[in-house]
């Protein structure tokens, strides 16, 4: 056998990626020809789950050949995540997307999680960890594995004992469309439960195991604001408008208004409320502001999106030509509307 080559275990959990009966049995009358290593039978698996149509023609083909094909269908890899994991597998393919091995990282933790039984498993708890990883604030070890594994498995005891005690189910969840059933797995959607879980979990060490909760440096917030999936050219202007910023708030000599505006409203926030704007806050405010097109900023749960919001209104009023007000899109205006009156006072 070949060095790397698959254990037997494996081969047969990946054969039942390939959903035609036909092609499984044709790639069985063909395995003798040569040995395949882990990553040469991952390909050609890959390029059989989409080749139902092809099977007369594949029959012709020796394995050698199969091989030269499957290399040349990388479009095809990350079909088979889908088909088995379902909206979970998108986390994986972005990961694998990146060029590097992380994606297989999360999935075998996923499997590790869900290997005894059903696991609800939190929409916005594996996005997180997914960015957190692509934009190399935590990386895979031992450690961090055993640690986000113990952080899965947490949050889905705490789902499962609160359904419980109201005499529901991974199931009816499923069923009422807050989750979706892949396997194992059921991928919580719904906000609301989401929000309310999680707000458990986070007084919790194990949270803070995985996200630890000191503070980003400002070069840190520069050079995760650059997006490691655009091309060469949009990551270069990026990184300078980005440098700039971080220029100008780290600058006591740069002159520069946005600055010295947010400085007076981060005053006046510590005033009220005895906290001051994170570096984080400042360089979503500052960006809105410099920025000439669109933009859309994505800020996490709990990073403070009320405070930004008040800033860039506060700001856009302030240095607008004309009376200018700010659209906020919101999934819960009573929410919305209790911000507007707490903050009213900044």
């Amino acid at each position: 056998m070949k060095q790397n080559a698959p254990k037997f275990k494996v081969l047969i959990n990946e054969l039942e990626l390939i959903g035609n009966s036909r092609l499984r049995s044709l790639f069985g009358t063909k395995l003798h020809e040569i040995d395949l290593d882990q990553a040469t039978l991952q390909s050609i698996i890959n390029m059989l789950a989409h080749a139902d149509d092809r099977v007369n023609q594949l029959e012709k083909l020796s394995l050698p050949e199969w091989v030269d094909i499957a290399k040349c269908q990388t479009w095809v890899s990350y079909a088979p995540l889908l088909k088995k994991y379902g909206t979970v597998g998108y986390f994986f393919v972005f990961l694998n997307s990146l060029g590097h091995s992380e994606g297989e990282h999360l999935r075998s933790i996923v499997d590790k999680v869900t290997e005894d039984g059903a696991v609800m498993i939190f929409e916005k708890l594996i996005s997180r960890i997914t960015y957190m990883v692509a934009y190399k604030e935590l990386e895979f070890s031992n450690r961090t594995s055993e640690e986000i594994t113990t952080l899965l498995k947490t949050a889905s005891m705490i789902a499962s004992s609160d359904l419980i005690l109201n005499k529901e189910s991974f199931s009816s969840l499923a069923q009422c469309g807050y989750a979706q059933r892949f396997g194992n797995i059921y991928l919580l959607v719904n906000e609301s439960f989401q929000l309310a879980w999680m707000l458990q979990i986070m007084k919790l060490s194990v949270w803070n195991q995985v996200f630890p909760q000191n503070d980003r440096s400002l070069s840190d917030v520069v050079r995760l604001t650059v997006n490691p999936q655009d091309d060469e050219e949009h990551r270069t202007k990026r990184k300078i408008v980005m440098e700039d910023i971080q220029k100008v708030l780290g600058s006591t000599t740069i002159k520069d208004p946005h600055v010295a505006m947010l400085k007076s409203i981060d005053d006046v926030i510590y005033q009220k409320r005895k906290i001051h704007l994170r570096d984080t806050q400042k360089v979503a405010v500052l960006c809105a502001m410099k920025n000439q097109k669109n933009l859309l900023s994505q800020v996490n749960t709990g990073e403070g999106k009320s405070l930004i919001i008040v800033a860039l209104a506060i700001m856009r009023i302030k240095t607008a030509n004309d009376a200018e007000t700010v659209d906020i899109i919101t999934s819960s205006s009573v929410l919305a509307q209790r911000d507007a009156e707490h903050m009213r006072d900044i």
